[in-house]
């Protein structure tokens, strides 16, 4: 809805669109490859785009001092050239980065719907958190790269990101 405003708006825009973050604020994922296992939502098949934070700062970066007029007006979805990946390639690209065997550990979608309406009472966030992880089961959080490639360069490729984030985590060194 807020980009149909801009749109509406008639004020040029770019709209750079995140997919799912690796690296989260709290990186619950870190801690867990830390205690060799990977936390996993809904199943370990369904496949979705991700990005780095720091890479979609730079893209962020790169469209707001961008000179060209043609990135005006344009929307631009971001990951990684290689595609979206399922939790379990990612655990096990993780695995190999840091030689570590890990547990992937699954809460299945049907704990997310059944938490859905009781987390909608006591927290409006929860809520969309759920309703986020729910979108991802459909399999369409999948990210069109043409455009980043075009007025970024080349995407990362998805172990050069996982071994960034592990590097970062301190995962490995």
């Amino acid at each position: 809805m807020a980009e149909d405003l801009i749109k509406a708006s008639g004020m040029p825009y770019v709209f750079v669109r995140a997919p799912s973050f690796l690296d989260q604020s709290s990186d619950y994922i870190a801690k867990g490859v830390k205690n060799g296992r990977f936390p996993a939502v809904g199943d370990k098949a369904t496949k979705w785009s991700y990005v780095l934070t720091d890479d979609l700062a730079s893209y962020l970066a790169k469209a707001a001092t961008c000179a060209n007029a043609e990135i005006n007006n344009e929307t631009i979805d971001v990951g990684w050239r290689d595609g979206p990946k399922s939790q379990q390639e990612i655990a096990d690209i993780v695995s190999e980065i840091t030689k570590r065997r890990l547990k992937v550990r699954v809460v299945p979608w049907l704990v997310f719907r059944l938490l859905a309406r009781p987390a909608k009472l006591f927290s409006e966030l929860g809520y969309d958190l759920i309703q986020m992880f729910l979108f991802f089961e459909k399999g369409v959080y999948v990210s069109n790269i043409s455009k980043q490639e075009h007025f970024f360069g080349p995407a990362p490729m998805s172990r050069d990101a996982i071994t960034r984030w592990a590097k970062s985590q301190q995962l490995i060194s």
